[in-house]
């Protein structure tokens, strides 16, 4: 698989796990000048931005770490920016509730999958 594919694959595992645990997907890869959402989510009464890294391994556990250690300082920041980009284009008032989630999406060649899927990841 290519590594768009792998990606991809990735994002719609993710956004099928949230569905499952209640999340109603609101928006997929929305792009503005800081970069890219994978997707945005509202549970209950908070909005949720997920940033999605898939990796493909041989083994789950290595597979996880390194698709949590692809978010980097850099990249938090580029997220963070995106996300009150999206708030004022959508003309979401100061007191929104939201959060910035992460999900580490493992596949294995042998077609196993693992979900990690971390709330609050940037701890504020």
């Amino acid at each position: 698989m290519t590594r768009q594919r792998i990606g991809q694959r990735g994002e719609d595992l993710a956004a099928q796990y949230l569905q499952s645990q209640g999340y109603t997907i609101v928006a997929r890869n929305w792009r503005c000048q800081y970069g890219e959402l994978d997707l945005v989510a509202r549970h209950t009464d908070t909005l949720v931005f997920v940033e999605v890294k898939t990796r493909q391994s041989y083994n789950l556990k290595a597979g996880m770490e390194q698709a949590f250690a692809g978010i980097t300082p850099h990249k938090r920041e580029k997220v963070i920016k995106a996300v009150y980009a999206y708030l004022e284009d959508h003309n979401h008032s100061a007191d929104t509730l939201w959060r910035v989630d992460a999900i580490g999406v493992t596949l294995t060649y042998d077609n196993r999958v693992k979900i990690d899927h971390v709330e609050d990841a940037f701890d504020w």
